[in-house]
């Protein structure tokens, strides 16, 4: 399958979900390890450490988690709250944030395959009761290659990455998409329509079948496959088939959190 001419991504995406500091890393570090199952690229790692200015390779380990990474979740700016109740600005790995915490990982041969992990965030809530603070989706985001590892293209391989992150972090959402197929339906919901579509939610609409193989993922959700092959912008039949389906998900309100 040749997509060298679109920008594909994974994207899975769920409301506010605490967990705290060692949580994060321990969920990354798994959500890592399941994927690497998947492809050897992801067992071929390297972050940024903003204290010395310089990418490490990644070791798939606790250790290498909670010695290397968990500093780099740090935020000066960010009140880290504890397990008694009372907040501070020490992070520890029993802290929480309602910020949520962030880290990016990158291929060695390839840094334009990614992977963002966005966990944690949630709304504060107040003695008063009241939430403050936007419901911003937590997310996983895994950007493919441009050059190395293009058999990560393939719909066997595609689906399966989407699996084992549906799986993993049980979204409310996920999607393979490109974000050139975004711009050319003008997709601007937060919740948005992919060449493969993820729904905890059953979606019953008429003549569905005719355009999307759909499968049933363990009662967990099911998936929405587009059954032209290969997936691309340049066929009109795949933009009518996916804008068919964002434009019905819209008429019942479904493309809203």
């Amino acid at each position: 399958m040749n997509l060298m001419n679109e920008k594909f991504y994974l994207g899975g995406y769920w409301k506010g979900r605490l967990i705290n500091a060692r949580e994060y890393l321990f969920e990354s570090l798994n959500f890592l390890k399941s994927l690497a199952t998947v492809h050897e690229a992801f067992n071929d790692l390297k972050i940024y450490n903003e204290t010395i200015k310089k990418y490490v390779s990644v070791e798939l380990s606790e250790e290498f988690f909670k010695t290397t990474i968990f500093p780099l979740l740090f935020k000066d700016d960010t009140w880290y709250f504890k397990p008694n109740g009372t907040k501070d600005t020490n992070l520890t790995l029993d802290s929480y944030s309602t910020s949520g915490f962030l880290k990016s990982f990158c291929n060695n041969a390839d840094e334009s395959l990614s992977i963002s992990i966005f966990a944690g965030q949630y709304p504060e809530i107040h003695e008063s009761g009241h939430i403050h603070g936007h419901e911003i989706p937590n997310s996983v985001v895994i950007k493919f290659p441009d050059n190395e590892w293009q058999d990560l293209y393939q719909l066997d391989m595609l689906e399966k990455l989407l699996i084992t992150t549906i799986y993993h972090w049980q979204p409310y959402h996920a999607l393979i998409n490109s974000y050139q197929l975004r711009e050319e339906i003008h997709d601007e919901e937060v919740i948005k329509i992919g060449y493969i579509t993820y729904f905890q939610d059953k979606i019953e609409i008429h003549g569905l079948e005719e355009s999307f193989t759909i499968k049933s993922i363990d009662d967990i959700g099911t998936l929405y496959i587009l059954k032209n092959q290969p997936f691309s912008i340049e066929s009109q039949d795949c933009i009518e088939k996916i804008t068919f389906l964002k434009n019905s998900l819209e008429k019942q309100n479904l493309l809203a959190w």
